[in-house]
């Protein structure tokens, strides 16, 4: 049985505003009367999830920036459910690290700043405090940042406190993000993908993202809400993976020509050899994009001397 995983947005509209998250796309497509999700919402979504479901506090907004955060999450643990977060700080309070440090986490990450400034967020004493609490409690899986450096004064306070962090690339969110705006902004090649012609397959159809409104969409790629496959005030959770909207996703998969956002994203991955080159070729910096080109005109070019050179060894046979 696969492991089911369900991202909760506790809210639509960040402030921290990661240059590397499409939040226009989100904020003109989500059509819910809140934008901050209800405590009493939360609690009649969670009760349709099974308990086996991992319950994610990320989804398209830092989860803390809604002051029930800390309530939906015990909530969510006292049903049962493993428990990832992921967070920059923002919204946090001493208090709420005091309650998380006594719970039991499937991950718990702490997204850092870079120094290249990507994000909304104040690097001071209290930022500090919270990073200490929380390396104290012994509750964090990892730390990662996106771009070329993390923020110096950052990083060198992990490296004071022994903590390791990674480093993970900018991707262009299956097409949903404003690649220019990033690029003057950072000096970090943002990954794009190089359409597939082949079958895709891709676990992330299996980790969902909840909106304040009930709305549950695709996976964390679908800022834009291009696969909305249910709502949990009206629909159980098993009806998700049966309605319209996620069949044709999984029809997408297996045929190269229907429009879905996986065939946008570098996420998916192809099981044929030619379109994983493809994309590593296409994500070389600085000369990938014209490489891909070249290499496909070549092709087209070649393509009617192959299949010359293969009638003539017919017919000399």
């Amino acid at each position: 049985m696969k492991v089911r995983h369900l991202e909760i947005t506790t809210m639509v509209g960040c402030r921290v505003a990661c240059v590397y998250c499409p939040q226009d796309k989100i904020s003109h497509r989500y059509f819910g009367a809140d934008r901050m999700m209800r405590y009493d919402d939360f609690k009649t979504y969670i009760e349709k999830i099974p308990k086996r479901v991992v319950v994610h506090f990320t989804g398209f907004a830092e989860p803390f920036l809604n002051p029930r955060c800390m309530d939906m999450i015990e909530y969510a643990a006292r049903r049962g459910h493993p428990i990832y977060i992921s967070t920059t700080l923002a919204g946090m309070t001493r208090e709420d690290i005091r309650r998380l440090s006594k719970l039991a986490y499937y991950e718990f990450q702490i997204h850092l700043p870079s120094a290249e400034k990507a994000m909304n967020l104040a690097i001071n004493d209290k930022y500090f405090s919270l990073l200490s609490d929380l390396v104290t409690a012994g509750i964090i899986t990892d730390f990662h940042f996106h771009g070329n450096e993390v923020h110096p004064v950052v990083g060198a306070w992990l490296r004071q406190h022994a903590a390791d962090f990674a480093q993970f690339q900018i991707q262009d969110r299956a097409g949903n993000l404003n690649t220019e705006k990033v690029k003057a902004r950072m000096s970090t090649p943002v990954t794009t993908a190089a359409k597939p012609n082949g079958k895709l397959r891709c676990d992330r159809i299996y980790q969902n993202v909840l909106l304040p409104n009930g709305d549950v969409v695709l996976c964390c790629m679908d800022w834009s809400a291009e696969h909305v496959l249910g709502n949990l005030k009206r629909d159980r959770f098993e009806d998700l993976y049966r309605s319209e909207t996620f069949r044709r996703v999984l029809r997408g998969l297996r045929k190269p020509g229907d429009d879905i956002l996986c065939r946008t994203c570098t996420v998916a991955q192809s099981g044929a050899v030619r379109d994983r080159l493809k994309t590593a070729i296409h994500n070389v910096p600085g000369i990938g994009p014209l490489a891909a080109q070249t290499l496909s005109q070549l092709r087209q070019v070649t393509r009617p001397l192959g299949r010359f050179v293969f009638h003539a060894s017919r017919a000399s046979r």
